[in-house]
């Protein structure tokens, strides 16, 4: 991305990071939740009949909580990072984010390019084309079990339930790594103030689960 300056270093400020610390923490915390109800929904329609459609809209459903979700979560980190480096993000992007007459493929489109821009070495940066066009077609299913002009479209086949499931793991996935990403490299930028980083994060144990979410050992990660 031309004309993209990496984002410097803040004067270090113990309050600031204290409340970006817990704003993208109670965000993570959110995505948790949302990703929980996917995996309940997913496990309830794979252990299903295949033609069980019921179970077939629901996850289909909770996959449009899913998608809306984490990119509104994604996207207020972003605003975080952008208020503790003091570096505003492009303004026309976040004005088009959150118009409520644009498309939620656009939505989500400009929330991944708003962070892209700001952190152009976070995974979100790397998606590709082929993901935009399997999540277009995913939006359009669940347009079409959400708002139904027929009993035909509240029919899906085992093969469409199984996109739309996909498209939500892999939103998962990102929103994971996004999470590792973002740990590490504030992890990174404390590093340089020990003192004070002390007064932010309590000692963690060997054995205790690392604070990046991961799902590892702090000793492993």
């Amino acid at each position: 991305m031309a004309g993209i300056h990496p984002i410097q270093p803040p004067v270090f400020d113990l309050e600031a990071w204290r409340r970006f610390g817990r704003e993208y923490r109670e965000e993570f915390d959110f995505c948790r939740i949302l990703q929980g109800d996917w995996v309940v929904a997913a496990n309830l329609y794979f252990e299903s009949d295949p033609e069980a459609h019921a179970e077939g809209r629901a996850l289909i459903r909770c996959f449009g909580s899913l998608l809306e979700g984490l990119t509104t979560s994604m996207r207020k980190i972003a605003v975080a990072t952008g208020k503790l480096f003091r570096q505003p993000l492009n303004p026309f992007l976040q004005e088009k984010v959150e118009e409520r007459a644009i498309t939620a493929y656009q939505r989500i489109y400009t929330s991944y390019r708003l962070i892209g821009e700001f952190l152009p070495r976070s995974p979100l940066a790397a998606t590709t084309d082929g993901f935009w066009d399997e999540l277009h077609w995913a939006i359009e299913a669940r347009n079409r079990i959400v708002h139904p002009r027929s009993a035909s479209d509240l029919t899906m086949t085992e093969e469409e339930v199984r996109r739309v499931a996909e498209m939500g793991n892999e939103l998962s996935t990102h929103v994971n790594k996004f999470a590792h990403w973002l740990s590490r490299k504030e992890e990174k930028l404390l590093w340089e103030h020990l003192a004070e980083r002390r007064h932010i994060y309590p000692k963690i144990g060997r054995n205790e689960p690392c604070p990046c979410q991961s799902g590892r050992k702090y000793k492993h990660c």
